[in-house]
């Protein structure tokens, strides 16, 4: 074992020798942590980012107050999170709207604050919306952003499930007034109505069974979600370039006689080889101390779960460190290693979870990112700091990857060449 040892300390030695190693291993991986906190939702020093929206309701009485629907498709954007701000009827003392004493707002004006950036997505409710929807006829909101379509959008992502509560339950009032127009001479448009505002108590009270919230003692932890997502995520994603580029060093060795010579001397092959995996090994763990470090500076509550936190990276370096070893039996050139290493790294890191949270993509990309080990990690990641999870909410993620890891270390073993 003293051996092992030995050969691992004797690589730790010579890769902290290298020029450039501090930044891969720490600059690079610290900056890429705030830049993702802050897409995913942070701010600095706390407090969540305000996500602004620009409102024409249309939809209006003759007393010029907006109807009960339109009233109401608002406040069901609002319940979906409370990072949105409806502009101008949410502007506060402090202007967060930046409307500069402006009480409403026109097409033109909102067209001029989405060109600027000002908000974030411009809507519009138009006239006869309460009417149109009570008598089940199509109406069309619109709205309006300067985010990718074909990306996915938190604000958009709100709208739309407003949109589908209210489609659902002017679906509900129109299958009710026929029903009960057949069956009774009585009022079937009242009853439609009672039914649309039921339908509408129901989706609201499934809402708030179902609203996403961290679970954690201290509320304000809540702040640092970005960072919740992009410490573990940044993370893995650097234990995947910082381990697997144990592959080249193999490479280089066995090019440079290195590798051999170490074999002629009084120490096992199995004794070189186990040092050598265990370098990789250290590294990565290495590198999760420093994006958890860096988390914690940054006031992320990682929980008292510390065993099941452990137990997981050590889980997911030692698959890494498998992959390692089995890719380092198939690359012939440096070229080759560095490209394979990382195409494999960015195209697995974003699919498992790593740059965003699982839950925003489709349910099919949600099942191939089970085909990645940093899917099972993050996943895993996701139940310790996310939800409050305990080690036996992480037991199958674990066991996933250190089934993988026998499999492809047995794999690897069989294909190993020293020369």
């Amino acid at each position: 074992m003293n051996k092992v040892i030995h050969v691992a300390l004797n690589d730790l030695t010579i890769s902290f020798r290298e020029k450039g190693i501090w930044m891969n291993l720490v600059v690079i991986p610290v900056l890429l942590i705030l830049l993702i906190g802050f897409v995913n939702g942070q701010t600095v020093g706390g407090g969540t980012t305000q996500i602004l929206m620009d409102v024409v309701n249309l939809d209006v009485g003759e007393d010029g107050e907006p109807s009960a629907l339109a009233d109401g498709f608002l406040q069901t954007i609002r319940q979906t999170s409370e990072r949105i701000v409806l502009c101008p009827m949410d502007n506060d003392a402090d202007d967060i709207c930046a409307l500069d004493d402006a009480t409403t707002l026109s097409e033109a004006a909102q067209t001029e604050r989405l060109s600027a950036g000002t908000v974030r997505g411009t809507l519009i409710i138009p006239a006869g919306f309460e009417a149109a929807v009570l008598s089940g006829s199509a109406v069309d909101v619109i709205y309006r952003s300067d985010v990718d379509p074909l990306q996915p959008d938190f604000l958009v992502q709100n709208v739309q499930v407003a949109v589908q509560r209210v489609g659902a339950a002017s679906v509900a009032a129109r299958v009710g007034a026929d029903a009960f127009s057949t069956l009774s001479d009585g009022d079937a448009e009242a009853f439609g109505a009672a039914v649309y505002t039921q339908a509408e108590a129901n989706w609201a009270a499934l809402a708030e069974t179902i609203a996403f919230r961290v679970n954690d003692e201290d509320e304000s932890s809540s702040d640092n979600i970005g960072f919740r997502q992009s410490v573990p995520g940044m993370g893995s994603m650097y234990v995947m370039f910082t381990v697997l580029a144990g592959a080249v060093l193999l490479l280089q060795e066995r090019k440079q006689w290195t590798l051999q010579r170490l074999i002629t001397m009084p120490v096992s092959r199995a004794q070189v080889l186990g040092g050598k995996m265990t370098a990789r090994f250290a590294m990565g763990m290495i590198q999760y101390a420093v994006a958890f470090t860096f988390g914690a500076m940054l006031g992320v509550n990682f929980g008292d779960q510390i065993i099941p936190l452990l137990l997981l990276m050590m889980s997911f370096v030692l698959c890494m460190t498998a992959i390692t070893f089995l890719l380092g039996t198939f690359i012939e050139t440096e070229m080759q290693a560095s490209g394979l290493v990382t195409f494999f790294v960015l195209i697995t890191a974003p699919l498992g979870g790593a740059w965003w949270p699982l839950e925003i993509v489709p349910p099919f990309m949600q099942t191939l990112a089970l085909l990645t080990p940093i899917g099972w990690a993050m996943r895993g990641f996701g139940e310790l700091l996310f939800y409050g999870g305990g080690l036996t909410d992480i037991l199958l993620p674990v066991a996933v990857l250190l089934g993988a890891s026998a499999v492809i270390f047995a794999l690897a073993i069989t294909r190993f060449k020293y020369e």
